[in-house]
């Protein structure tokens, strides 16, 4: 049958239409401003072997297309004789269409960073060359900008090989949007055959919300060594007082040396490394509640236990995960478990690990999984990637290496990684400077970029509600660096300095209820 619809651009506009007989041939006529433009495009156009019809109209105004079947009306008929010879077989000319996927998270508030992530998977029988996507955004005001430049790769993709690309939008809007993906390219078929012309489309829908309404949670951290270092809990809400925890322990037991403070996620329990309750000399991991009632040192097997950096706590108190060099590698995780009152012989985490450097723990929600830094540098270095483990030191697994993200080479690195709460990874990643990132849950997930206003932001802990905790060191009016503590939405939208003026300490800071 005809379609027809009307509409009333402002700039160039890709049409795509959708659901038609695949490979039907088609007569599309403009009409702009009441006249038909029999000029602009070609007698005849294709559907694709999915039935999407697409063409460009370089025009503005009021617009209103007709698509109609093709029919071949020749001006005369032309009647040739039959001469009965032997003709060679016909050439069958095989190739298999490349298939383009599109990928995003479905739900981001006002204000949030859209990254698209384009995919073209390319068939096993040619080669592809010339590819050219487009992304299109309809309606219109949802997501900035609505028709992004193209994007062109000028190499030959092989035989069965895949090719990437991304678009950065911005929420414009709140409401739903539909993006729509288009890869034309040449697909390099051996003469006689080719080369030919072909292109893939798909579609995904976009949904902007409002940001949510915070809902609490804390924010634990250490001051540097210029600025005191001393120990802090912070609500995470502008305008909230830092508690001094360090001043409020010298009423319990003095000390001088804090290394770290941490929090469990249901924010009831508060691990440190201190030098307090009879560690005089070599700090010791120390377990107190939420309100300093009580406290004590951890103690397993007649021997206190020392973490070698920071360390975390389980909701309920009852399990510890702390880095120490007494395991095979240079550095290992361990897990200490509390039972009737007692800590227990401490576990390996991290004995199949491949890497020396096993560190820098996040426990999951429920206790069972920490994920962590691995490496085969100390501190993060170049290479550095993430993994994940059972509490119990079962089911150890690599989770993202530095060179499966975008530019991503085994010189860059991951580093500070913490559950969010659909079970999902947020962490620091240095593939274009120091930014937050996501990895969805899922193990063909890729990661997607936060918050691509934001560099040179790193650390990040999750709060209970999803909001994302970070060190930034380039707010406007920050010229010295300071690593300040910002609090986002979990889509990097709705931001807000919680903390400014004094320097954190890089060493890892921990997110509560």
């Amino acid at each position: 049958g005809t379609v027809r619809y009307a509409y009333a651009p402002t700039t160039a506009t890709l049409n795509l239409i959708f659901d038609l007989p695949p490979g039907g041939r088609y007569t599309v006529t403009p009409w702009v401003n009441g006249q038909p433009q029999t000029t602009l495009l070609p007698e005849a156009l294709w559907a694709d072997d999915q039935g999407v019809l697409s063409f460009t109209l370089p025009v503005t105004g009021a617009v209103r297309v007709v698509v109609e079947p093709f029919v071949w009306q020749p001006s005369h008929w032309v009647y040739l004789p039959v001469v009965l010879r032997d003709y060679p077989s016909p050439v069958i000319c095989e190739f298999s269409v490349p298939v383009l996927t599109a990928t995003a998270r479905p739900t981001v508030t006002l204000g949030a960073a859209v990254t698209v992530t384009i995919t073209l998977t390319n068939g096993p029988l040619q080669d592809i060359g010339l590819i050219q996507y487009r992304l299109a955004i309809s309606p219109t005001g949802v997501l900035s900008p609505s028709d992004p430049a193209p994007i062109t790769h000028s190499y030959v993709v092989p035989a069965g090989g895949s090719d990437m690309v991304t678009f950065t939008l911005q929420a414009a809007a709140t409401g739903q949007a539909i993006a729509w993906a288009r890869a034309s390219f040449e697909i390099l078929l051996p003469p006689p055959c080719g080369p030919v012309w072909g292109y893939s489309a798909t579609a995904l829908t976009l949904t902007v919300t409002a940001p949510p309404t915070a809902t609490g949670g804390h924010i634990v951290y250490r001051l540097s060594d210029d600025d005191g270092g001393h120990l802090y809990r912070l609500a995470a809400q502008a305008g909230a007082v830092p508690e001094d925890i360090s001043a409020a322990l010298d009423n319990l037991s003095p000390g001088t040396d804090d290394e770290f403070l941490n929090i469990s996620p249901d924010g009831q329990w508060l691990l440190l490394s201190t030098d307090r309750f009879g560690c005089t000399g070599w700090p010791c991991l120390a377990l107190a509640t939420s309100g300093l009632t009580a406290t004590e040192v951890i103690s397993a097997n007649g021997a206190v236990l020392h973490a070698d950096g920071f360390s975390a706590v389980a909701s309920g108190g009852d399990l510890v995960v702390y880095p120490s060099g007494d395991g095979p590698h240079g550095s290992d995780l361990w897990a200490v478990t509390r039972d009737g009152g007692r800590w227990l012989t401490p576990t390996l985490l991290t004995g199949d690990s491949p890497y020396a450097y096993n560190a820098q723990p996040a426990l999951s929600a429920d206790g069972r999984r920490v994920a962590f830094d691995c490496g085969d540098a100390p501190y993060a270095g170049a290479g550095t990637a993430l993994c994940e483990v059972q509490t119990d030191g079962s089911g150890f697994r690599v989770l993202l290496t530095p060179d499966q993200g975008p530019g991503g080479s085994d010189s860059k690195a991951l580093h500070h990684p913490d559950y969010a709460p659909d079970g999902g990874l947020v962490f620091e990643a240095d593939w274009n400077g120091e930014q937050i990132w996501r990895l969805p849950p899922g193990s063909a997930s890729l990661p997607q970029l936060i918050a691509a206003q934001f560099s040179n932001d790193n650390s990040p802990c999750v709060l209970p509600d999803g909001r994302i905790v970070s060190l930034w060191l380039e707010r406007p009016g920050n010229p010295s660096g300071q690593h300040e503590i910002k609090v986002m939405a979990a889509d990097g939208s709705a931001s807000t300095m919680v903390l400014t003026g004094v320097d954190v300490a890089d060493g890892g800071i921990g997110c509560g209820r």
